[in-house]
């Protein structure tokens, strides 16, 4: 249970390190004259690489028996999309039927990276870098 745990912790603190990525990429991108869906689509994209690669070396330390390294991205990218769409759906869910996250659409954020952020794991732990 300790290593689940410690693991969890891991990959929350990748995404926290690949939120700012995320972030700073779209921005850097939208600053190059990238229009907004694009320059989205791009810095998700890019993001998505960086937590397969942050966190096959430091919350997994391997990778799936079986897989050649761009399959198992593939997979890893494919596994989280589910992930993304329940933080936005739990981020949408939050901000209109809570009114301190309608106030304060960080909280509706968080919510939805939290819920998001623990199916993403579920997901990976068992299917991309199961030992």
């Amino acid at each position: 249970m300790m290593q689940h745990l410690v693991k969890l912790w891991k990959f929350a603190l990748v995404g926290c390190v690949v939120l700012v990525l995320d972030t700073l990429m779209f921005t850097a991108f939208m600053q190059f004259g990238l229009r907004p869906n694009v320059a989205r689509i791009a810095s998700v994209f890019l993001a998505m690489v960086c937590s397969w690669i942050l966190n096959r070396v430091f919350t997994f330390k391997a990778g799936k028996p079986g897989l050649n390294f761009m399959s198992e991205c593939g997979a890893f990218m494919l596994s989280q999309s589910p992930g993304a769409v329940m933080n936005a759906v739990v981020s949408l869910w939050a901000f209109h039927h809570i009114a301190i996250a309608a106030t304060y659409p960080l909280i509706a954020v968080f919510l939805g990276s939290c819920v998001g952020m623990l199916l993403n794991y579920l997901l990976a732990s068992r299917y991309i870098f199961k030992h």
